[in-house]
């Protein structure tokens, strides 16, 4: 695929680096199908090129990214099966994205939820905007963060993925950083920008061959396949139910779920 054929990415290579933008703003750049495949392109393409050694991720508009698009899992909760291939695919588009033999920075801003905080999770280096809110949501929405908590765990550690993904809670930047969900604050877009530009011109610096043995290192407790699968078929079932049914309701109602409605 060639950089003009992205539809929900913007894709440049920049020396050294890949640069990569979520480019759904008007949808907060939730991820549908085609982006988890587009990322998945663009995984391969480093993947398949030892110059590029770093990938640079961010977000148009108003966030990095709101999580999955809603109306998506809505229009295929009627078939289990087909949810269970959605899910499954977003799992192995992260795992493939951890493994990455690049070093991989996702730059941060708005909300970051969901499948979102699932890419700052694999991200080696992720950089917040102040302001940024990281959250996992989908138990007000009946539904489990199935695929992103394996990725979470391993960020941050048990406890503190357990108190997101049971609470819900928002985590705030400074908060982030001292849990390790992220790395770096910074007060604005432009000093972002700088910060990107200095690890661009770091990378020049490291040996492709090394970058990617010492990748293989760290690729160690990673979550396998099984766990994938296992995750994708938890996620369907519970999008196919009565909770999730109730929580996207509430969700588009602007209202508190009503979690006693039968």
């Amino acid at each position: 695929m060639s950089e003009a054929e992205f539809k929900t990415l913007i894709v440049e290579r920049r020396q050294a680096v890949l640069a990569v933008t979520l480019n759904r703003p008007k949808r907060l750049n939730a991820m549908n199908g085609r982006m988890v495949s587009e990322l998945d392109t663009v995984t391969s393409m480093v993947e398949a090129d030892p110059g590029i050694r770093a990938l640079f991720l961010r977000g148009a508009g108003a966030s990095f990214c709101s999580g999955a698009d809603l109306k998506e899992l809505r229009e295929a909760a009627k078939d289990v099966d087909r949810l269970t291939e959605i899910s499954l695919a977003f799992g192995k588009m992260l795992l493939r994205l951890a493994q990455s033999p690049a070093l991989v920075v996702a730059a941060a801003h708005g909300p970051v939820m969901g499948g979102g905080l699932g890419l700052a999770c694999v991200a080696d280096l992720t950089l917040a905007v102040r302001g940024t809110r990281f959250a996992m949501p989908e138990v007000t929405r009946g539904i489990p963060p199935a695929q992103i908590l394996p990725f979470v765990v391993r960020r941050v550690g048990h406890a503190h993925a357990a108190r997101m993904a049971l609470s819900a809670e928002p985590v705030r930047p400074r908060e982030a950083v001292r849990i390790g969900l992220a790395h770096e604050v910074f007060e604005g877009g432009s000093t972002v920008d700088a910060r990107l530009e200095s690890l661009a011109a770091q990378v020049l610096l490291v040996a492709p061959g090394a970058l990617k043995s010492t990748r293989a290192l760290l690729d160690r407790g990673l979550p396998g396949p099984e766990d994938l699968e296992i995750a994708a078929r938890v996620f369907a079932a519970s999008t196919t139910g009565a909770e999730a049914r109730e929580g996207a309701a509430a969700f588009a109602e602007g209202r508190e779920p009503d979690w006693t409605r039968p």
